[in-house]
């Protein structure tokens, strides 16, 4: 059985999937009331686990805002998918 994952990560993760652009690590610890070095270490934990398991969602650095800014990004085949439904309409 999986132990629970903390309540930083769980706050964490619903945020990430709901934002529509990538937010930066320190907005995210304001959001949720932690230390910026925290949140990125949580942060690392997830896109680790994400990459260990073949997870169809990839959470990455992006340079948005001149810094690296962490952004939930779905696998690649996503776009392949989207192309084709948008082809059958």
């Amino acid at each position: 059985m999986n132990s629970p994952i903390s309540a930083l990560r769980s706050q964490l993760e619903s945020i990430l999937l709901v934002v529509d652009s990538p937010v930066a690590a320190e907005v995210l610890a304001r959001v949720v009331e932690e230390e910026p070095a925290t949140v990125v270490t949580v942060l690392k934990q997830i896109a680790a686990e994400f990459d260990d398991r073949g997870s169809g969602m990839d959470l990455r650095e992006t340079p948005e805002g001149g810094g690296c800014t962490p952004a939930l990004i779905t696998h690649p085949w996503w776009k392949n998918f989207c192309s084709m439904v948008r082809k059958r309409n």
